[in-house]
């Protein structure tokens, strides 16, 4: 079980109760988080998060370049594999597309935005 998160921010009900998510709504969450996420940009986890750099988007390969990236980024989450569906360049910042495989069943695709 983990808090659910929406426009960065920790989800609450009206009342003010928190909002947590578990199954495959937990594994998506923590799987884009991951990789969308700036390595060593978070405070608690200095290890957390990806590696990625605007000059992989240049190179001619750079699909499969960030799907090795991604993947060293999800690698503390059993069972996870991560599929770069596409990159689409768009003012000045990169929407990457992946596919998130859990023990070996498709759990749906997410949007990461690199700007």
């Amino acid at each position: 079980m983990d808090v659910k998160i929406e426009n960065k921010d920790i989800k609450t009900l009206d009342n003010g109760d928190t909002v947590y998510i578990t199954g495959t709504d937990e594994i998506r969450q923590r799987v884009k988080l991951a990789c969308s996420v700036k390595k060593g940009s978070f405070v608690y986890d200095r290890e957390f998060g990806a590696e990625v750099s605007e000059n992989i988007f240049s190179f001619e390969n750079a699909k499969d370049r960030l799907e090795i990236i991604l993947n060293e980024a999800v690698v503390n989450i059993p069972d996870i594999y991560v599929g770069v569906v596409s990159i689409t360049d768009e003012n000045d910042a990169y929407t990457v597309n992946i596919r998130i495989n859990y023990k070996g069943q498709d759990i749906g695709t997410e949007v990461i935005v690199f700007e």
